[in-house]
């Protein structure tokens, strides 16, 4: 008789009995040979864009690595599309968005198109990816945060320290919290999308949570994650980088799980909040060492988990691309390696 597969959306319910599940972020393609070789001629952008082509890149990692649930192959800002902006990808730079929103006047420029048909191809990528995945691996749909994602569109692309964001934000607070809640209103239409195709948990990622200081975190930022959570009706997972300084602050969430990066120990996570299903947290630039290490460093973190029925394993952030392939598969040997009584 096979061992059942750990059961990842029991585990963010908080009834798993079984070993903790697995899955990373950034998993679909990067690292993978395979992936790569997809991706021959093919433009990042129209990549996405194509059923088939996202919805194999999706499915490889649950073939190739066994993990215990696949995540939408998609681009973190593929809704500013849905906002009437020009997005191109730029080798070296990532995604870059055009014209940059930098004022209440930009912002009410935007055109607010129909989210179904600006991004009816990632149906069509769900619909694929749920026939083609086999019996209790579940699917993750995700967004942005409004504030992440605008903090893209406000300079355009990543930028170090992000300065025209955190300059609209002081310089007109009012305005921008519109713009704030314009973004809410085009994410949860982009989430509901997800759901209604067949997503069966969903994750919610603030890469820029840090840039703010806790206090205007707390005012512009948690109330908009609560509205686009509340619009999602599949378990949520809320990640928010940078906040291991007042995680706390993120329990009351009404979400399923919080994703913890690496500053957080995941011990120390679980003790300032006992009531939700924790995901992480190995800093994934332990990849980049031998499987010895590798294997030291995850079950040490799994030793602390030890028992816990809420909780997923993950990294503390993605997969680096030239992370090599083989030490992917040590992470994920290390923990289904692991055993309570390990020495």
């Amino acid at each position: 008789m096979s061992t059942p597969r750990p059961d990842f959306l029991a585990a963010l319910a908080g009834r798993n009995d079984g070993p903790p599940p697995l899955w990373m972020m950034r998993q679909a393609g990067r690292t993978l040979a395979s992936y790569r070789k997809l991706r021959e001629g093919t433009d990042f952008l129209t990549f996405c864009k194509t059923p088939e082509l996202a919805a194999e890149a999706t499915l490889l990692p649950v073939r190739e690595l066994g993990v215990d649930a696949a995540i939408l192959f998609a681009d973190i800002l593929l809704p500013a599309e849905a906002l009437g902006l020009e997005l191109h990808f730029e080798e070296g730079v990532g995604p870059v968005t055009s014209p940059p929103v930098r004022s209440a006047a930009d912002a009410a420029q935007l055109q607010r198109r129909d989210v179904a048909e600006t991004c009816d191809y990632l149906a069509g990528v769900i619909r694929r990816v749920r026939a083609g995945l086999p019996e209790g691996v579940p699917l993750i749909g995700f967004a942005p945060s409004p504030w992440t994602l605008a903090a893209y569109l406000v300079e355009g692309r990543a930028r170090k320290g992000f300065p025209a964001l955190k300059t609209f934000t002081y310089a007109d607070p009012a305005g921008f919290a519109a713009f704030l809640d314009l973004l809410t209103d085009t994410l949860c239409a982009y989430g509901q999308l997800q759901v209604e195709a067949g997503v069966q948990a969903f994750q919610i990622f603030d890469t820029w949570a840090e840039l703010l200081p806790p206090p205007l975190f707390y005012e512009l930022v948690l109330p908009r994650v609560q509205r686009l959570a509340d619009a999602i009706d599949v378990p949520v997972i809320y990640f928010a980088k940078g906040t291991a300084a007042f995680f706390e602050q993120l329990c009351p969430l009404r979400v399923a799980a919080l994703g913890c990066d690496w500053t957080i120990d995941i011990a120390e996570a679980r003790q300032r909040c006992s009531g939700k299903a924790l995901q992480g947290n190995l800093d994934p630039t332990v990849l980049y060492a031998p499987a010895e290490a590798i294997q030291r460093e995850t079950w040490a973190m799994l030793d602390k988990m030890q028992g816990d029925r809420a909780y997923v394993v993950n990294l503390g952030h993605g997969l680096a691309p030239d992370i090599p392939e083989s030490h992917v598969h040590a992470f994920v040997e290390a923990v289904r390696s692991w055993t309570p009584d390990h020495e």
